[in-house]
């Protein structure tokens, strides 16, 4: 049965907002595709925060996704957790009680950004999920992602973040955060940690959702290796990385310290795609849509929403163009057709340029359907 878009912004769809994070993918664009599909297998190389996937969990589909960011990775399980919020409290509690030796990072960023008692429960859960993996964690992981920042309340008891004042899409660099902070005499609440996440779970995972056979894989899709656990699909659903848009990964580095990284920004990391040039950039991707074409089914269909950023010269419909040539046929373009900008809306587009080029502009979407030519 179709979904229309007045049901995505209820319940269970909810689910689809447990961590902001940054993307120019609505859910109404895999929503509209699969609205007009039966018994689909889905796949999405680049899966981001897993938007497709949950779309494709929503229909009841099988779904599958690829991402070489451990938060967007993190994000998508927890959207294809089949759990309910009385299980993610009861891991809580027991994550909160774990016994291991704390490892509480100590400079004055972290002095400033949560209070001290909050910290420390904050590490203890950290380090539980880290050692510890399924429905309940999974989801317990995309919750806490969701909470680690974002603004302070007007009433403590009405807290749904655990730090100072900060955005909730991305992570701004401690030192730019302790500036601001200090400026303006700010300091964290204690807020019961317990309290903010039943809140979110009871959000989030109150209604029954389909259960479905899915597969989040934290790597490269440029790996061929990394598709070996993938079945044959039928429909690819993806938004790759525009050409020139580099920070998705700094950007999140306190999610990623959640996940077991470093407890400062890494600078120049870079798991996917060289943005060296187009010509490099078009070549890489070419390699992902070849590997996509091996775990297709005959005339498996593709749709793509990809765009750019005006500080980048290069004309981004001829980038995907290029990446497509360069698979010599073995996809075939059916339409390409205008998306609009991604400013459109108040998307999360407008967020991101602030962290990245504050004069940059996104160029106008568009949306490609293309086939299996092979």
């Amino acid at each position: 049965m179709p979904f229309t878009i007045n049901e995505l912004s209820k319940s269970p769809w909810l689910l689809n907002g447990i961590c902001p994070y940054f993307t120019m993918f609505p859910i109404h664009y895999p929503v509209q595709v699969l609205n007009n599909t039966k018994n689909a297998v889905v796949f999405d190389p680049f899966c981001g925060r897993g938007t497709s996937l949950f779309a494709a969990r929503m229909f009841g589909f099988m779904t599958y996704g690829i991402d070489s960011n451990p938060v967007a990775a993190a994000i998508s399980k927890a959207k294809l957790a089949n759990t309910t919020a009385d299980n993610i409290s009861k891991i809580l509690i027991k994550a909160m009680n774990y016994d291991s030796k704390l490892e509480i990072p100590n400079s004055e960023f972290w002095q400033i950004a949560y209070t001290k008692i909050v910290l420390a429960q904050l590490c203890r859960i950290r380090g539980y999920l880290i050692e510890h993996d399924g429905p309940e964690e999974s989801a317990l992981r995309g919750i806490i992602l969701g909470a680690l920042h974002g603004p302070k309340p007007k009433k403590i008891e009405n807290a749904s973040y655990f730090g100072n004042q900060m955005p909730r899409t991305y992570a701004p660099k401690p030192a730019y955060s302790v500036r601001y902070w200090k400026s303006l005499n700010l300091l964290p609440d204690n807020i019961d940690i317990k309290k903010i996440v039943a809140r979110r779970a009871t959000r989030y995972y109150k209604s029954n959702m389909p259960t479905v056979q899915n597969n989040v894989i934290y790597g490269d899709s440029r790996d061929v290796n990394n598709y070996h656990h993938i079945p044959e699909v039928s429909v690819i659903i993806t938004s790759p990385p525009y050409y020139g848009m580099q920070t998705y990964y700094t950007d999140q580095w306190l999610r990623n310290w959640f996940l077991g990284g470093p407890d400062k920004p890494e600078h120049g990391y870079n798991r996917q795609l060289c943005h060296n040039s187009p010509q490099k950039f078009a070549h890489e991707l070419s390699e992902v849509w070849k590997n996509c074409a091996t775990i297709s089914q005959e005339k498996t269909r593709m749709y793509v929403r990809y765009g750019g950023i005006s500080s980048r010269s290069a004309n981004p419909k001829e980038v995907f163009e290029h990446s497509i040539a360069l698979t010599n046929g073995t996809w075939k373009i059916l339409n390409i057709k205008d998306a609009g900008s991604s400013l459109r809306g108040k998307r999360q587009a407008n967020q991101m340029l602030l962290t990245t080029n504050k004069k940059s502009k996104p160029s106008n979407e568009f949306d490609v359907e293309l086939i299996l030519n092979a």
